[in-house]
Parts: C-alpha cells; structure tokens; sequence
C-alpha cells in the first residue's frame, strides 16, 4: 500500500496509521479490524472508489500522480485554497469512513437496481429478493459535497428498470 502524497504509485489516501488514530477515537473503533492486509484493501478500495465517483473540483496538481488528489485550484467551504501538496482532512475521513462500511457489508456490491418488476395498471411493483444496491452512503457523499459533485449510485437508489409488457 502507498499513501505518499502526489506519488506516481499511491494508491490509498490513507495510511493504516492514520485510519488506527482515526477510529481509536471513533465509535466504530472496536469494530475496525486487526488485520492488516485487511484494513490495506478497504483503504485502496475506498480510495478507488471515491475517485473513481466523484467529479472533483480543480485540476490535478501534477501530472505524474496516481490519485486525483493533491489538486490545484480547490476550495473548502469557507473559500480557502487547499495545498497543492495535501490531502483534504475531511476526504481522507471520508476514505476511513467508506472503508470500515465496505469492511461491515462485504465489500462493494452493486446492483442495476432492487426492483424487479413494475406493472402500471392498478400499480404492482416488485423488487428482487436479497439485492440491494449499495454505492456510497448519502452521509459520505455529503460530507465531500464542498471537493466536487458526486457522480456514482447511492446506496438504497434504483437507476434503471427493464419495462416489460405482459
């Protein structure tokens, strides 16, 4: 794992040491794992994820970084240019956050959508048994509302339903 700031091979925005501190002073924190590897993959793919989702706003401060993040040209909620050379406390929270839900519900485990079927005459609608979609929670999403809009699918949404006619 590689969480140094604008490096070439980064792949986490988060160290594990920063997320340990993050939730030895959380709720949660008996519930972050032991495992090392573990705690690794969840950091990567929380990153990958929120990456990958949201459209940030500002440029890429260099273009040898893996990450999306340092960026220039990026403001808080209060109008102040981040660093060219940091990231964002409140995204690097967020990564921590995504992490331990993705660590609580088995990974990332995304559907089309819950719903099965819809029948319009006298209104039947009907969703699939044990699917669910999940994404990124709304808490998450609206806590990096001020880095960039959000562009992936929300946990508990239905996008798309195939219109079949009996």
């Amino acid at each position: 794992m590689n969480s140094t700031i604008g490096d070439s091979a980064a792949n986490s925005y988060v160290s594990v040491a920063y997320a340990d501190t993050f939730f030895a002073s959380s709720v949660a924190n008996s519930a972050w794992p032991t495992d090392t590897p573990k705690k690794e993959a969840a950091l990567i793919e929380s990153t990958r994820v929120l990456d990958s989702q949201f459209d940030w706003l500002g440029f890429i401060a260099t273009s040898t970084q893996a990450l999306r993040w340092p960026r220039t040209d990026a403001y808080d909620m209060d109008d102040r240019e981040y660093a060219s050379n940091i990231i964002p406390k409140i995204l690097m929270d967020a990564v921590c956050n995504y992490a331990y839900f993705l660590l609580q519900n088995g990974g990332l485990n995304q559907t089309q959508s819950p719903v099965k079927e819809v029948k319009i005459g006298s209104i039947d609608l009907k969703f699939q048994e044990d699917e669910s979609v999940i994404g990124v929670p709304s808490y998450i999403i609206k806590s990096l509302q001020s880095l960039g809009p959000y562009q992936g699918a929300m946990q508990g949404s239905a996008y798309s339903v195939e219109a079949m006619r009996s």
